[in-house]
Order: C-alpha cells, then sequence, then structure tokens
C-alpha cells in the first residue's frame, strides 16, 4: 500500500473538497510566522494552515501567528483576517 504522509493527506483533502490552502507567507517578522516551536525552545517552523474554500480564497488578505494565546498546546494560534464585498440585494 501507498503510504500518505500528513502533507499529502492535507493536499487530498483539499482538492477533494475544493479549497485553497494559506499559511503565513505574508509579510511578517519571523517570530509572527512561525506555528510550532520545539519543546527545547531552540527550533521552530511554520507547519499549520488555514484551509478556504476556493471560491473565498481573494478574501484573505492576511495570515500571521497570534503570539500569547493560551491554547494549551506547543502550537501557536494562527489567525486570518479576510476582506469581505457583499452584494447589495
Amino acid at each position: 500500500l501507498h503510504k500518505m504522509d500528513n502533507g499529502d493527506r492535507l493536499i487530498s483533502l483539499c482538492t477533494t473538497n475544493n479549497m485553497h490552502i494559506s499559511n503565513t507567507f505574508y509579510r511578517h517578522k519571523n517570530i509572527h510566522k512561525k506555528t510550532w516551536r520545539h519543546p527545547n525552545g531552540q527550533s521552530s517552523n511554520e507547519i499549520d494552515y488555514i484551509c478556504i474554500s476556493k471560491r473565498w480564497r481573494s478574501s484573505v488578505i492576511d495570515v500571521r501567528v497570534q503570539r500569547g494565546a493560551d491554547v494549551g498546546s506547543d502550537h501557536r494560534l494562527l489567525i486570518a483576517k479576510f476582506r469581505l464585498r457583499l452584494k447589495r440585494l
């Protein structure tokens, strides 16, 4: 059997559900980009993502890490900002 890693599973999930993957590739200081920190405090990575319907992907204007939020995990909270334009009826 073919073994899928988590990245392949995320891509498969988003492809199947017509979703777009976004992360902290926007311009920020590194402290506002790293979503996971190793328990030894020496290394960190950008390993968390926001998945959104492809219909709304152009509405995402920013994604960044919210430092200091206590979520009971070694991951940091990821915040996305959206700009919605609604039509009048």
